[in-house]
């Protein structure tokens, strides 16, 4: 009995923290998005010490998980990140 119990408030709980981290997610990207807007429709360009403090807080985060929640591509820039030149 109390291993059904368990079992069952588990389930729950994943469910729970799965469409909390879709919410989450969605509410990312559109701050993403709002972000870009105000920036010209340019990317948002993060800087090695942001990619170093986002990538120590995703540590210990399945990387399946992380991959649906992430917006910003932790590892190097795309070349969508370049940063803008100074002319």
């Amino acid at each position: 009995m109390l291993r059904w119990l368990k079992t069952r408030i588990s389930d729950w709980a994943d469910r729970v923290l799965e469409e909390r981290i879709a919410s989450l997610a969605e509410e990312t990207r559109a701050l993403k998005a709002e972000l870009e807007k105000r920036n010209g429709g340019r990317p948002i360009v993060l800087s090695d010490e942001d990619r170093e403090r986002l990538r120590k807080a995703s540590e210990g985060i399945d990387l399946e998980r992380l991959k649906r929640i992430c917006v910003f591509n932790l590892d190097e820039p795309d070349e969508d990140d370049a940063r803008p030149d100074s002319s």
